[in-house]
């Protein structure tokens, strides 16, 4: 809402944009810095190592989930072997990750928010599978994962087919189906997803699937004044229109 209020210029929206970029580098940077989660070569094999501020030999884990594409941070995550994050680590990345992302999203930037989601969830979920890992509870922490990355944009089975084809593992499918749909189910109850949020704030005229809840007592000819309104407004002379409107007429 501040954005569509306050930056609509050209010259701002440029301006924060760059202040964003160099904002995201800098906390990168700072949390690289000062990470003390460095572990050795031939401890874990690791897809994707970095070195960064760690000593010959070793790998940064915080740089392996900052550093690395989200693609390749998520496919990290499902598939490296347990002990390769701290649950410290895992913490900060997430809590930095998720804030830099609600502020990143809605820039003017051809940019968007499902891969970002995908790796909060993914560290997220590690992050809890690692605290009941801790506890004794469970054996594996990677299965939790899933768990935490269908709240956000609200989809099922699209989702679970990218999630497969992202991590290359169809072993957990139906598994991730469910959860995706438990998601999607428990979400809805409280809040519109965040793609739909999104089109409310644009003023985007958009048809939904369903009708609004209050929409069940209303008729064609509830609305006859407001299309006709309409149609002398904005001097519609479309044949389509008229046709539907006769339709509206004769009901």
């Amino acid at each position: 809402v501040f954005r569509i209020m306050y930056v609509h210029r050209p010259f701002l929206q440029v301006a924060e944009a760059v202040l964003v970029a160099s904002v995201t580098a800098t906390v990168a940077f700072a949390m690289i810095y000062f990470s003390e989660d460095c572990k050795s070569l031939g401890e874990e094999p690791v897809e994707h190592p970095l070195q960064m501020f760690c000593k010959d030999g070793e790998y940064n884990s915080m740089a392996t989930a900052f550093f690395n594409t989200p693609e390749k941070s998520v496919r990290s995550l499902f598939h490296d072997p347990p002990g390769l994050y701290k649950p410290q680590t895992l913490g900060l990345f997430t809590l930095s990750y998720f804030l830099l992302a609600c502020w990143t999203y809605g820039l003017t930037v051809s940019a968007g928010v499902f891969i970002p989601s995908l790796l909060i969830g993914a560290a997220w979920g590690r992050l809890f599978g690692i605290l009941l890992l801790i506890c004794g509870f469970f054996q594996s922490s990677n299965l939790y994962l899933f768990i935490k990355i269908g709240g956000i944009v609200r989809m099922t089975l699209s989702l679970t087919v990218i999630i497969v084809e992202a991590t290359g593992n169809v072993t957990f499918g139906l598994p991730i189906m469910l959860v995706l749909i438990t998601a999607k189910i428990v979400g809805d109850y409280f809040v519109e997803g965040l793609y739909d949020i999104h089109i409310k704030l644009q003023s985007v005229p958009f048809l939904h699937w369903e009708p609004p809840p209050t929409s069940h007592a209303l008729t064609a000819s509830s609305i006859k004044g407001k299309i006709e309104l309409k149609m002398d407004k904005h001097q519609c002379d479309f044949s389509n229109m008229k046709s539907v409107y006769n339709v509206f007429l004769s009901t």
